[in-house]
């Protein structure tokens, strides 16, 4: 195992054990392509504003899924892939996970996986604590896996979905990844397109109120502006309603959702089954007047992805009226 030609800054370890450990997660840095001097070194800076600076241009890197759909319409071939969404389409999209290693699932992660694979880089959403480790890592495992690899935080957390989408086309760019092919300017296209129709739909049905719920008939949490993607749709005038807070998740019961009167919801798309049979649900102002569209906090971080579903939001808008 080649360690030490890997990176400057860390040092090199014997390989790790595996570990299956499990772990939880700002600045208004912008992320930076790469530089090379005449010795071929590499650095990038993160959407963080942390440096990660290696001896040569990586060749190999391990993802988490959410990067591996980012990453892959511009070219980019991971050899591994961890974390929340693997084996999901919905959330890996056009990535194809039969070329990857998958070296952990959900929270979990073999270091000793990690380390055979023998990384340049492993990428992944980053912690506004500490943009050194994957947001759903305790200490000790972004140590371990730091001492593999460094790890590279794309910031998403309190990010808004056009930053969060531009940071993964920077960091295409230092890869040597192509972000200006046709399927890439049309997705951009369709992101551009699809916001601008949310921004004048929004503007004519002011208002509308939009709360967003998942959950299942045991537990329910309530969307909160906090989330990327809701948050970016309040920049367009989506209004939300809800308990809030700086979470990206509110706690709610079922027996408080009648105290924020809402004339459209956003039900996760896992939950729809749940909500099919909740009494509670079913007789929502919103959901008889059928103005219930799915979303989903982890779909695939490209233009092309957002588009379309901006689209759909933006229909919904159109047609909606003040049932609330």
């Amino acid at each position: 195992m080649k360690l030490t030609r890997r990176f400057a800054g860390f040092a090199a370890l014997p390989a790790v054990a595996a570990l299956l450990l499990t772990g939880c997660g700002s600045s208004d840095a912008s992320p930076s392509t790469e530089t090379r001097s005449a010795d071929q070194s590499w650095s990038y800076t993160t959407g963080y504003g942390n440096t990660i600076t290696l001896d040569h241009a990586p060749e190999r890197i391990v993802v988490d899924a959410y990067s591996a759909a980012a990453l892959w319409d511009y070219g980019i071939r991971p050899v591994g892939i961890f974390g929340y969404g693997v084996g999901n389409p919905d959330v890996t999209d056009h990535a194809d996970e039969s070329t990857m290693t998958v070296v952990g699932r959900e929270g979990e992660l073999s270091a000793e996986a990690l380390a055979a694979l023998d990384p340049d880089l492993v990428i992944g959403y980053g912690n506004s604590d500490d943009p050194t480790r994957w947001t759903w890592w305790d200490e000790p495992m972004g140590n371990t896996v730091n001492n593999v690899a460094p790890f590279v935080g794309v910031k998403f957390s309190g990010a808004s979905t056009p930053d969060v989408l531009s940071e993964y086309a920077s960091l295409a760019e230092a890869l040597d990844g192509n972000t200006d092919t046709a399927a890439a300017r049309e997705g951009k296209e369709a992101f551009e397109s699809g916001a601008e129709r949310i921004r004048t739909a929004a503007a004519k049905v002011d208002d509308i109120e939009v709360l967003a719920l998942n959950g299942d008939s045991s537990e329910l949490y309530a969307g909160t502006t906090a989330l990327a993607q809701f948050g970016y749709l309040k920049e367009l005038g989506v209004k939300f309603t809800g308990p809030g807070g700086d979470k990206g998740w509110a706690d709610l019961s079922w027996e408080q959702v009648p105290d924020y009167p809402a004339d459209i919801v956003f039900q996760f798309a896992k939950s729809a089954e749940a909500f099919a049979a909740s009494p509670v649900f079913v007789k929502l102002p919103a959901v008889t007047a059928n103005q219930v569209i799915d979303f989903d906090d982890k779909r695939p971080n490209t233009y092309a992805n957002y588009g379309a579903w901006f689209e759909q939001v933006a229909q919904l808008l159109d047609q909606a009226r003040n049932v609330a």
